[in-house]
C-alpha cells in the first residue's frame, strides 16, 4: 500500500520510493520502453497519458518487456485505436494518477512498454515508481 504520496517520493510500507517521469513523443510504428527500471527493481504505473498529435489514426497497445500479453485492457489483438479529431476512435487514454499503480511489471528489470502500429506522432507521459 502505497502512503505519504507527495510530489517527490512515496513509501510503499516502510520503502521510500522516487516518482519518476516520462515525457515523450514516439513517432515510429514499432515497440517503445516508456519506463526502464534499475535491474533488481519492477515498474508500478502510476498515471499515463497518451494522446495521438495527428487526425491519422494508430493503434496502441501495452506490454511489458517479458512478453505480459495484456495489460491495461490491451494487447496486440486488441488494441486501442487514438485518433487526435476524434474521428476514428478517442482523443486519448488517460488513466488518472493512481497512488497503488495501475500496473505492474512482472520481472524485475524489463521495461513497461507501449506499441503503436503506424507511423503516428503520439506524445506519451506519465509516472512510476520502482518496487521490489
Amino acid at each position: 500500500m502505497i502512503s505519504a504520496d507527495q510530489s517527490d517520493f512515496a513509501y510503499d510500507g516502510d520503502a521510500k520510493c522516487t516518482v519518476k517521469r516520462f515525457d515523450e513523443i514516439y513517432s515510429a510504428a514499432a515497440t517503445h520502453d516508456i519506463a526502464t527500471p534499475d535491474a533488481a527493481k519492477k515498474v508500478r504505473l502510476r498515471s499515463l497519458d497518451v494522446r495521438p498529435l495527428s487526425a491519422t489514426s494508430v493503434g496502441v497497445y501495452f506490454k511489458t518487456e517479458d512478453g505480459t500479453a495484456t495489460l491495461l485492457g490491451t494487447n496486440a489483438s486488441n488494441p486501442q485505436t487514438l485518433d487526435m479529431d476524434g474521428v476514428d476512435g478517442p482523443q486519448g487514454f488517460i488513466k488518472q494518477h493512481n497512488p497503488d499503480g495501475w500496473a505492474e511489471t512482472e520481472t524485475a528489470g524489463k521495461a513497461f512498454q507501449i506499441v503503436l502500429d503506424a507511423a503516428v506522432p503520439v506524445a506519451v507521459n506519465g509516472t512510476y515508481i520502482e518496487v521490489d
